[in-house]
């Protein structure tokens, strides 16, 4: 069975409450499908970068695959020769919105890498007190590697 015809407690998955389909996890992993969050690439490759005083880009996009409203959060290094743009973002269910990745190098002929880390979580997850046992759930992460 595909995810979206997944039943949990007799109710099919897809009229499941967000928190709902988190707690289904698990049974959907093994299952083979999709994560509640994905980014569309792991790795960004900015190759040979000839003017080290240009900012180069790249583009990574981020899908929501749940029913909810989420906020991805980057996580942001001002000493870092890449940073992330917008670093927050509400995500609509069911969309996607994009992040620019921007390399920025500070010296010639220097290798550089880093570990870009996405955090998403429900929007309503953003505040303890519009949070109880039956609704809470863990974030997502999602990394990138430059």
């Amino acid at each position: 069975k595909q995810w979206y015809q997944r039943r949990v407690r007799g109710i099919p998955f897809q009229d499941q409450p967000p928190s709902s389909q988190f707690f289904s996890d698990v049974q959907m992993m093994t299952e083979g499908s999709t994560m509640h969050v994905t980014a569309d690439i792991e790795n960004i490759d900015f190759g040979r970068c000839r003017a080290f005083q240009k900012v180069h880009h790249k583009t990574v996009t981020v899908t929501n695959h749940t029913k909810g409203r989420v906020t991805a959060i980057w996580n942001d290094n001002p000493d870092s020769v890449f940073t992330v743009l917008p670093i927050e973002c509400d995500i609509q269910p069911y969309k996607s919105a994009s992040f620019r990745v921007n390399f920025h190098p500070r010296n010639p002929n220097q290798f550089y890498g880093a570990n870009l880390e996405c955090t998403t979580f429900y929007k309503s997850m953003r505040d303890a007190q519009l949070v109880n046992e039956e609704t809470s759930c863990l974030s997502w992460s999602q990394s990138v590697y430059c």
